[in-house]
């Protein structure tokens, strides 16, 4: 019945009359279905839609097949194993300590410091455990133990480009701090709140080198419009942690209020929204889909 109704509602996207369309879609995990039907309707239209095309968007929803992706091409992003049942062999060719985290979720779904595993014991509880919770294969990583940075992309005249570099600033003075389910989406807990974002102050060297990632992968993967990638940097490297084809448009602390806001650092909010738009169009009048 649920996907019943759902499917109805998707449905009235073929009602639309628009000349593009901002897609806004965050349909993951098991509901990933929904985004692809969205899609499909999206493609009957053929009215401009932002951001990534449907085998992109369930490619970045797949940390499993995108680390697969990222390393084909030889971009830097932590080892990892994964885990279908919880009963395969823990031995693994890892360097603890590793964070376990369901492959098909986002927004920091399943986890928490609980989810860091010191040696093969852990890792064996937590795997089981968060398959039992999640229904799902989950992926095991490597925790690369440096800064967490943010980085917005955006097509700009036909020119990928990175806005100013966001860095995670974490309070809890915790050597594996990372951003925890519960301290983006808890309030009361007591791990609400204790981190921050920050314009990063980088070397001109890892400016360079994050910049250059970055822009090679937003073209190599096919993304369009614009992106967020998720990365640790570490004695100069940038690891891919996980790339968002359909990111927030708006990245402020409250409501906005004033469309000349800069809610991502480096671009007023009008500005923002208009590139993103502009190339949409380009790239559909160029090749004639969404």
């Amino acid at each position: 019945m649920y996907f019943e109704d759902m499917a109805y509602k998707i449905d009235k996207i073929l009602e639309i009359k628009a000349d593009v369309i901002f897609n806004l879609i965050e349909w993951c995990g098991h509901d990933i279905y929904l985004s692809e039907r969205a899609f499909e309707c999206f493609d009957k239209l053929k009215i401009p839609v932002t951001g990534a095309s449907k085998d992109l968007f369930v490619l970045s929803g797949d940390k499993s097949r995108l680390k697969l992706e990222l390393q084909k091409y030889g971009f830097p992003t932590p080892r990892g194993r994964y885990f279908e049942t919880g009963q395969e062999d823990m031995q693994v060719d890892l360097t603890y300590p590793v964070i376990v985290k369901p492959a098909y979720e986002h927004c920091s779904t399943g986890l928490s410091y609980d989810s860091i595993a010191k040696n093969s014991d852990e890792l064996k509880l937590i795997v089981k455990r968060q398959i039992d919770k999640f229904h799902q294969v989950v992926i095991a990583e490597e925790f690369i133990v440096g800064r967490e940075l943010l980085v917005y992309l955006i097509e700009d005249d036909d020119q990928v480009k990175v806005l100013p570099i966001e860095e995670v600033m974490f309070s809890n003075h915790n050597p594996l701090a990372f951003q925890t389910y519960e301290s983006k989406w808890v309030p009361g807990h007591r791990d609400y709140n204790t981190s921050d974002v920050v314009v990063s102050k980088l070397s001109s060297a890892d400016q360079e080198i994050i910049e250059k990632t970055s822009i090679e992968i937003f073209k190599k993967l096919g993304f369009s419009g614009y992106a967020r990638f998720d990365v640790r940097l570490k004695d100069g490297v940038p690891y891919m942690l996980e790339t968002n084809a359909n990111p927030s448009a708006y990245d402020g602390d409250g409501s906005l209020t004033d469309p000349e806001e800069e809610v991502i650092p480096g671009i007023k909010f009008k500005d923002y929204i208009g590139k993103i738009v502009s190339s949409t169009i380009r790239r559909f009048e160029k090749v004639g889909t969404s």
